[in-house]
């Protein structure tokens, strides 16, 4: 009977320590977190990292590591359609996230090579 006692009352301090451990303090989720975006950023320059984490969108990890995952788009050879298609995201989520990043992109506007040519055969 005494054992049992004992093995319960072991059971509960490890359950107690894992609730605990569970908890993490902010100083650690906060070094974890600028892991994370060093992680994030580990492609970039130095001057570009510094800028990314520039813009106040920046703060939120989820937001820096959707902008970082489609830069690769943003070299002025993919129009938002395509980016859309590629990425299976929506409209309203691909422009939102290019307005909490607009100090870094530059927006320009392209006429359609398809329609401009269907469009001058027509004539």
């Amino acid at each position: 009977l005494a054992g049992s006692v004992t093995s319960d009352l072991r059971s509960e301090r490890n359950e107690e320590g894992s609730k605990e451990r569970g908890k993490e303090d902010p100083l650690q989720e906060q070094k974890g977190e600028e892991k994370r975006k060093e992680e994030i950023l580990r492609e970039f320059t130095v001057e570009e990292r510094e800028a990314l984490l520039s813009v106040p969108a920046a703060s939120n990890i989820d937001d820096l590591a959707r902008f970082v995952g489609l830069c690769r788009y943003f070299r002025g050879q993919h129009h938002l359609e395509e980016i859309m298609y590629l990425e299976n995201m929506r409209r309203s989520t691909l422009l939102h996230l290019v307005d909490k990043f607009r100090d870094l992109l530059i927006k320009t506007e392209h006429e359609d090579p398809v329609i401009a040519t269907s469009l001058k055969g027509s004539s």
